[in-house]
């Protein structure tokens, strides 16, 4: 993590564990287009953590999956 003044900025690792997913999934995730893109800096990618959380806080409440049905009945 490195601070930019009041600017948190993440590497790839850093940020994958922000989001509590792999760095796989991590780079699967920046193929959409709603996810935050990264800053270039030499080589290295960057994500802004307030983008990473912004981001985060929009998927919550998203279902993403199927809903659960209870066929024991």
């Amino acid at each position: 993590m490195q601070r930019i003044g009041d600017i948190i900025v993440l590497n790839t690792a850093e940020s994958a564990a922000l989001l509590g997913v792999s760095l796989s999934t991590l780079f699967l995730l920046r193929r959409q287009d709603d996810f935050p893109r990264p800053i270039k800096l030499n080589r290295r990618n960057l994500w802004l953590a307030a983008d990473l959380r912004e981001w985060a806080e929009s998927r919550i409440g998203r279902n993403t999956t199927r809903p659960h049905t209870d066929e024991a009945a």
